[in-house]
């Protein structure tokens, strides 16, 4: 809905195939840009850097960057909502409450899916500690959110079914597919993701162990959240309702992915970080240029 809404203003600039590709190109810009600044937030500037660079030869992302589609435009919604999130909750700004609700709503608009990550966000908080949040701050947003769901819940329910109805049943295979997909399209960068996010935590697990309940901690919980909640409400329904698992729809996961990959890989020994920085740039580059199958890449 708000990517037809925003394209049809877009329009006046021209109505060629250049233009109409041109506004889900920037909105796939600004996302790295945002993915920076979340990483930075969250932990320093050398992740932030790391993050941003995956994200810019991430395959899966150029390729719906260059779609006359809404999936970049949730996207970068969802890391705007993503970044005041943050900011809300360790800056306790009602501004910042603010901000995230109209972001939230704005990528719940784009598509369906962005819901799953809002949840997995506000399910965080019981890594942070609820009584450290001041609820006559985030209350409001959270009954906003709640509205916005269960008027784009009934909605969703008119009109997905027939629209969502090619999906094929889950299975491991799909599931797998959908995961080589966010990491770039290649069962290599798969297997050189996994091994970063592994990396990332431990660090996360190591964190709990020695301080609990904290902003520290809340970092990686927000990450693995955002990262896992959506996959996880995703394939339950697709068992027990309907299918609702597919490769686009997860795209709204991939900040969290690509965050939690360039803590991974900058904990690493630098030896090691180099020659893991190294095959991912080149099997990214593989699949951005080249698209030889034996890497499992998409044409």
């Amino acid at each position: 809905v708000a990517y037809h809404a925003l394209l049809r203003e877009w329009l006046f600039l021209g109505d060629s195939e250049a233009v109409i590709r041109a506004m889900s190109a920037l909105a796939g810009v600004a996302t790295v840009a945002i993915v920076f600044a979340l990483a930075r937030r969250l932990f320093d500037t050398r992740i932030g850097f790391t993050a941003s660079a995956l994200l810019a030869i991430n395959a899966f992302h150029v390729q719906h960057s260059q779609e006359a589609r809404g999936y970049a435009l949730a996207v970068l919604f969802v890391s705007l909502a993503g970044w005041f999130f943050i900011a809300a909750v360790i800056d306790d700004r009602r501004s910042a409450w603010v901000a995230f609700t109209v972001a939230s709503v704005l990528a719940i608009a784009c598509h369906f899916h962005a819901t799953l990550v809002c949840l997995a966000m506000w399910l965080s908080l019981f890594a942070h500690g609820r009584h450290r949040v001041r609820w006559r701050h985030a209350a409001p947003a959270a009954a906003a959110l709640a509205i916005t769901l269960a008027v784009g819940g009934l909605y969703a329910s008119h009109i997905t079914g027939q629209r969502i109805s090619w999906i094929p049943p889950l299975t491991l295979g799909l599931l797998a597919t959908v995961t080589k997909q966010l990491c770039g399209s290649s069962w290599v960068l798969c297997a050189l993701y996994g091994a970063c996010v592994f990396c990332a935590l431990v660090l996360a697990v190591r964190g709990w162990l020695r301080l609990g309940s904290s902003v520290t901690t809340w970092r990686f919980a927000l990450l693995v959240s955002w990262l896992c909640v959506p996959f996880a409400i995703a394939a339950g329904a697709s068992l027990f309702f309907r299918p609702m698992l597919w490769d686009r729809y997860m795209i709204v996961c991939q900040p969290a992915l690509v965050i939690l990959a360039a803590v991974g890989l900058c904990s690493t020994p630098p030896t090691i970080r180099w020659a893991m920085a190294a095959a991912i740039f080149a099997s990214a580059s593989l699949c951005l240029w080249v698209g030889n199958d034996m890497w499992g890449c998409r044409k």
